[in-house]
């Protein structure tokens, strides 16, 4: 990497034994006596300030670096001694940069200015943009353009997907993306882009967003949005966002849930599928394409959670209701599911209604209280007994759509952290409320929702699988009370363990004990084994099976947890019977396994494992390379096999 600074295809012909070099140190490690050093010109020519210590480096400052990883959202570029920076892909070119792979290459010199120190932290961030364009008017410009203007600038410099240009009188610079010069189809668009040249003027340019941290300024040429921006169609601010209002933006994103639609300043709006028009719905991508000018009607406004839905369907359909009947539907339902159930107020705490079953989920059955109110019944809400559960890998599958079902008002759903709030912090007119269809809840004459403060260690619980992590399934004990399960402590059958999400799908019921209670992170620890008992270091001796779960696998060893702080490593000559089959990489992350103990290091509180077959299943089965755990065991003209530890030049280290 630091022989040159270009590739060389055959260094050896380059340098000779003898041949006296220039060189420059980058960085010493007397720890391993190394010293670290290049001979690109680009950094032994180089009179810029020497970055070796965070601490000497200040904001603007420039210095040359060398990129060492190349990432999808920028470079690490390394300095002098142990001094390294991000170069994020915003500041590696004015220009915008979709795949830094592209343009830049490991080994590579750069000449960067410095962003942001921290010298406490070790944290640098540079930019390979010039710094001396940012000026005190340049700011001043930044500041003084909003979304929705009207620039003109010139055109310097073009590609296959935007054309960038700079600004007149401010001299910042823009981009204009093909997709926004002008209306139409994509073959006029691309004509379009076909025509223009570097050097060309190109006027009425709308500003579509400003993104001051990565000075980057969207403009486009559509006509369409040109329009609805001097009329004021096009919102740039939440507060301008009203119900019943007609408005244009542009196509952001196509999901298969619906389509995102953005407007001045970043704004976004959900299109969601079910106000599509009914033509649109059976066309791929619903007959939009990105960037495309759509005209929707605002739906609705969330004022607490700011964010709004928008409707294709005819402003008609979509109008907000006569000011009398708003008055009218302020308190009242609409043909409640309950007979009882007159307006909203009657919707109180510990108050039994009937609803109807809309859907089921793998985790709650959704509901209807009357046409305008909705209800969700946890899973961890509607039995009593484990053993009133029929299938426990699908709990609710056996309730039904237009079910009516009498259940308790808990409070309502917090749709934020998944949990419910009281009655009283209810957030527009019509919220979603938590409901619980326990038997003995239902019956209760006082009752009183479960919290964290009434679990204690040691205690059973029946849990539901809320979801699944990396390495444990997040378990509810409540709609309120979660807990951690270890995937470890899921159960005392490890071939279950093999596939989780098979064994243990979301929704499924689960016997557990509490082992922990961690307030200040509001959660649980759980376990679903018969003992549960923390494993300790203390506990460990040789000759113990035990599971594990692989954390870690190199090319030498595998590293295990076998418990909460516990970790064991297995080297290469404890990974099989037969070392032609000892391959660390077959093992997967998050895979469990049974391992035996064969060394307990007190002092540095290591563990080494194996997983022989031999010493794990059967001490009958055959060996092809014997264990070998001291010089004692191997004799003079004793043939073995190992594996090649280290290479120097006196000779192979061998481990067997």
């Amino acid at each position: 990497m630091h022989f040159a600074d270009t590739q060389l295809q055959f260094p050896e012909k380059k340098f000779r034994e003898g041949q006296k070099l220039t060189l420059r140190i980058l960085s010493v490690n007397l720890e391993k006596r190394q010293i670290r050093l290049t001979l690109k010109k680009s950094l032994l020519n180089n009179e810029s300030a020497i970055w070796k210590d965070y601490a000497d480096i200040t904001p603007s400052a420039q210095s040359p670096g060398t990129i060492v990883n190349l990432q999808n959202h920028g470079a690490v570029v390394q300095f002098y001694g142990d001094v390294r920076g991000f170069l994020p892909v915003s500041e590696m070119s004015e220009a915008y940069i979709q795949d830094p792979a592209q343009h830049f290459r490991l080994g590579q010199v750069v000449n960067v200015h410095a962003l942001s120190v921290d010298a406490a932290l070790g944290r640098l961030a540079v930019s390979c943009k010039d710094p001396s364009t940012f000026t005190e008017k340049y700011r001043e410009a930044f500041e003084n353009l909003h979304p929705g203007h009207l620039v003109a600038g010139t055109v310097f410099e073009k590609s296959n997907d935007d054309v960038l240009l700079k600004l007149e009188e401010s001299g910042l610079v823009a981009r204009l993306d093909s997709q926004h010069i002008v209306d139409g189809s994509s073959t006029k668009q691309n004509s379009m882009m076909s025509k223009i040249r570097v050097g060309q003027k190109l006027n009425d340019l709308l500003v579509l967003d400003i993104q001051r941290a990565h000075r980057l300024i969207k403009v486009s040429s559509r006509a369409t949005l040109k329009k609805a921006a001097v009329q004021k169609n096009m919102p740039g601010e939440f507060e301008q966002v009203k119900e019943g209002s007609l408005i244009t933006g542009f196509v952001r994103n196509i999901t298969p849930d619906g389509i995102f639609v953005e407007f001045l300043g970043g704004l976004t709006g959900l299109l969601p599928k079910r106000l599509i028009k009914d033509e649109n719905l059976e066309q791929p991508h619903y007959g939009m394409s990105k960037s495309q000018t759509i005209v929707v009607n605002v739906q609705s406004v969330d004022l607490d959670f700011k964010r709004f839905v928008v409707s294709m369907k005819p402003v008609e359909a979509a109008k907000p209701a006569p000011k009398k009947a708003a008055k009218q539907t302020d308190e009242t339902v609409s043909n409640p599911v309950d007979s009882n159930i007159q307006s909203m107020s009657d919707f109180s705490f510990g108050r039994i209604v009937e609803c109807k079953v809309v859907s089921t989920k793998a985790t709650q059955l959704n509901v209807q209280l009357a046409d305008n109110v909705q209800g969700r019944i946890d899973v961890s809400e509607i039995f009593d007994d484990f053993k009133e559960i029929k299938d426990r890998k699908q709990p609710l599958r056996f309730f039904k759509a237009k079910q009516v079902l009498s259940a308790r008002i808990l409070g309502v759903h917090d749709a934020r952290n998944h949990k419910f709030l009281p009655v009283s912090h209810r957030a527009g007119k019509y919220p979603v409320f938590e409901l619980s269809l326990k038997p003995s809840y239902v019956k209760a004459a006082n009752p009183a929702p479960l919290n964290l403060e009434q679990v204690k260690v040691g205690s059973s619980w029946m849990g539901f699988v809320n979801n699944i992590a990396d390495d444990c399934l997040w378990v509810n004990l409540s709609p309120n009370v979660r807990g951690r399960l270890r995937f470890m402590d899921a159960s005392d059958d490890l071939s279950l363990l093999t596939d989780v999400e098979k064994n243990f799908p979301i929704g499924s019921a689960l016997k557990v004990q509490v082992t922990a209670v961690n307030a200040d992170k509001g959660h649980l620890d759980l376990s679903a084994k018969q003992g549960y008992d923390k494993l300790a270091f203390g506990d460990i001796s040789v000759g113990m099976i035990l599971p594990g779960r692989v954390t870690k696998v190199t090319e030498k060893q595998v590293i295990m947890q076998l418990g909460e702080a516990l970790v064991g490593a297995v080297n290469l000559v404890d990974l099989a019977d037969d070392y032609s089959k000892a391959n660390p990489t077959v093992h997967s992350k998050n895979e469990v396994l049974r391992a035996c103990v064969i060394a307990v290091d007190k002092s540095n509180k290591k563990i080494s494992l194996s997983l022989r077959p031999s010493k794990v299943l059967s001490s009958a089965l055959p060996v092809q390379d014997r264990e070998i755990t001291s010089l004692k065991e191997v004799k003079p003209n004793d043939v073995v096999r190992g594996f090649v530890r280290r290479v120097t030049d006196a000779g192979l280290f061998v481990a067997i």
